[in-house]
Protein backbone atom coordinates (compact mmCIF):
# COMPACT_ATOMS: atom_id res chain seq x y z
CA UNK A 1 0.00 0.00 0.00
CA UNK A 2 1.38 3.41 -0.90
CA UNK A 3 1.25 6.66 1.06
CA UNK A 4 -2.32 7.64 1.92
CA UNK A 5 -3.79 10.31 -0.36
CA UNK A 6 -6.62 12.69 0.59
CA UNK A 7 -9.92 11.39 -0.76
CA UNK A 8 -8.49 7.94 -1.54
CA UNK A 9 -9.85 4.62 -0.34
CA UNK A 10 -7.69 1.65 0.54
CA UNK A 11 -8.11 -1.96 1.68
CA UNK A 12 -5.95 -4.13 3.96
CA UNK A 13 -6.50 -7.82 4.65
CA UNK A 14 -5.36 -10.25 7.29
CA UNK A 15 -5.40 -13.92 6.26
CA UNK A 16 -5.31 -16.25 9.29
CA UNK A 17 -4.57 -19.96 9.27
CA UNK A 18 -7.46 -22.27 10.23
CA UNK A 19 -6.35 -22.31 13.90
CA UNK A 20 -6.21 -18.48 13.92
CA UNK A 21 -2.78 -18.61 15.55
CA UNK A 22 -0.87 -17.39 12.49
CA UNK A 23 -1.44 -14.45 10.15
CA UNK A 24 -0.03 -13.66 6.72
CA UNK A 25 1.65 -10.25 6.55
CA UNK A 26 3.99 -8.62 4.04
CA UNK A 27 7.43 -7.03 4.42
CA UNK A 28 6.96 -3.50 3.11
CA UNK A 29 9.48 -1.69 0.94
CA UNK A 30 7.31 1.41 0.39
CA UNK A 31 6.17 3.96 1.29
CA UNK A 32 9.30 5.06 3.15
CA UNK A 33 7.62 5.21 6.58
CA UNK A 34 6.63 1.52 6.23
CA UNK A 35 9.90 0.24 4.69
CA UNK A 36 11.30 -2.68 6.68
CA UNK A 37 8.05 -3.21 8.60
CA UNK A 38 5.32 -5.84 8.36
CA UNK A 39 1.80 -4.82 7.35
CA UNK A 40 -1.38 -6.44 6.16
CA UNK A 41 -1.76 -7.03 2.44
CA UNK A 42 -3.69 -4.48 0.41
CA UNK A 43 -3.70 -1.34 -1.66
CA UNK A 44 -5.81 1.34 -3.27
CA UNK A 45 -9.40 0.76 -4.38
CA UNK A 46 -9.54 1.44 -8.12
CA UNK A 47 -12.26 3.46 -9.90
CA UNK A 48 -15.43 1.41 -10.35
CA UNK A 49 -14.27 -1.23 -7.87
CA UNK A 50 -15.89 -2.10 -4.53
CA UNK A 51 -13.66 -2.53 -1.46
CA UNK A 52 -14.51 -6.27 -1.48
CA UNK A 53 -13.35 -6.57 -5.10
CA UNK A 54 -10.20 -4.57 -4.33
CA UNK A 55 -9.37 -6.82 -1.38
CA UNK A 56 -9.64 -9.95 -3.50
CA UNK A 57 -7.62 -8.39 -6.37
CA UNK A 58 -4.86 -7.08 -4.10
CA UNK A 59 -4.33 -10.50 -2.48
CA UNK A 60 -4.07 -12.18 -5.88
CA UNK A 61 -1.66 -9.53 -7.18
CA UNK A 62 0.58 -9.45 -4.12
CA UNK A 63 0.69 -13.08 -2.91
CA UNK A 64 -1.21 -15.17 -5.48
CA UNK A 65 -4.04 -16.22 -3.15
CA UNK A 66 -7.62 -15.89 -4.44
CA UNK A 67 -9.68 -15.70 -1.25
CA UNK A 68 -13.42 -15.33 -1.87
CA UNK A 69 -14.55 -15.08 1.75
CA UNK A 70 -13.25 -11.73 3.05
CA UNK A 71 -15.13 -10.29 6.02
CA UNK A 72 -15.11 -6.52 6.55
CA UNK A 73 -14.51 -5.50 10.18
CA UNK A 74 -13.15 -1.95 10.46
CA UNK A 75 -12.74 1.40 8.72
CA UNK A 76 -9.88 3.66 9.72
CA UNK A 77 -9.82 7.32 8.64
CA UNK A 78 -8.67 10.76 9.68
CA UNK A 79 -9.36 14.41 8.96
CA UNK A 80 -7.35 14.24 5.70
CA UNK A 81 -10.30 12.38 4.09
CA UNK A 82 -8.63 9.06 3.31
CA UNK A 83 -10.22 5.77 4.34
CA UNK A 84 -8.86 2.25 4.88
CA UNK A 85 -11.27 -0.69 5.03
CA UNK A 86 -9.91 -3.73 6.88
CA UNK A 87 -10.88 -7.33 6.13
CA UNK A 88 -10.04 -10.76 7.51
CA UNK A 89 -10.43 -14.36 6.41
CA UNK A 90 -8.96 -17.80 7.01
CA UNK A 91 -7.07 -19.86 4.48
CA UNK A 92 -3.79 -21.46 3.54
CA UNK A 93 -1.29 -18.85 4.69
CA UNK A 94 1.60 -21.12 3.67
CA UNK A 95 0.62 -20.98 -0.03
CA UNK A 96 1.59 -17.30 -0.42
CA UNK A 97 3.98 -16.57 -3.27
CA UNK A 98 6.42 -13.68 -3.57
CA UNK A 99 5.04 -11.80 -6.59
CA UNK A 100 6.46 -8.33 -5.96
CA UNK A 101 9.49 -6.84 -4.23
CA UNK A 102 7.54 -7.15 -0.95
CA UNK A 103 7.94 -10.61 0.60
CA UNK A 104 5.05 -12.31 2.45
CA UNK A 105 5.69 -13.66 5.95
CA UNK A 106 3.61 -15.90 8.21
CA UNK A 107 3.66 -14.57 11.79
CA UNK A 108 2.46 -15.89 15.13
CA UNK A 109 -0.59 -13.82 16.13
CA UNK A 110 0.33 -13.65 19.83
CA UNK A 111 4.02 -12.91 19.28
CA UNK A 112 4.06 -10.07 16.77
CA UNK A 113 7.53 -8.63 16.41
CA UNK A 114 8.51 -5.00 16.80
CA UNK A 115 8.69 -4.92 12.99
CA UNK A 116 4.90 -4.65 12.60
CA UNK A 117 3.15 -1.39 11.77
CA UNK A 118 2.02 -0.23 15.26
CA UNK A 119 -1.75 -0.32 14.68
CA UNK A 120 -1.57 -4.03 13.78
CA UNK A 121 -1.12 -4.71 17.51
CA UNK A 122 -4.82 -3.82 17.99
CA UNK A 123 -6.23 -4.42 14.49
CA UNK A 124 -5.27 -8.12 14.38
CA UNK A 125 -6.88 -8.94 17.77
CA UNK A 126 -9.90 -6.87 16.70
CA UNK A 127 -10.26 -8.99 13.55
CA UNK A 128 -10.06 -12.18 15.59
CA UNK A 129 -12.64 -10.91 18.07
CA UNK A 130 -15.31 -10.21 15.45
CA UNK A 131 -17.04 -13.59 15.67
CA UNK A 132 -17.72 -12.80 19.36
CA UNK A 133 -18.77 -9.15 18.92
CA UNK A 134 -22.39 -7.99 18.90
CA UNK A 135 -21.65 -5.48 16.16
CA UNK A 136 -20.91 -5.80 12.44
CA UNK A 137 -17.90 -3.48 12.20
CA UNK A 138 -15.94 -0.68 13.82
CA UNK A 139 -15.29 2.84 12.53
CA UNK A 140 -12.12 4.41 13.94
CA UNK A 141 -11.04 7.97 13.26
CA UNK A 142 -7.44 8.89 13.98
CA UNK A 143 -6.79 12.23 15.66
CA UNK A 144 -3.46 14.02 15.92
CA UNK A 145 -2.29 15.12 19.36
CA UNK A 146 -1.85 18.85 19.81
CA UNK A 147 1.83 19.74 19.91
CA UNK A 148 3.03 20.84 23.31
CA UNK A 149 5.65 23.56 23.21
Amino acid sequence: MSETVAGARYVVGFLFDKTETRVLLINKTRPEWQAGKLNGIGGRVEDGETPDEAMRREFVEEVGIDCKSWKYFCTLSDERDWQIDFFYSTGDVWSADTLTDEVPQVCAVHALTSKVIPNLRWLIPMALSMKHERIDYFEVQEKQRAKVE
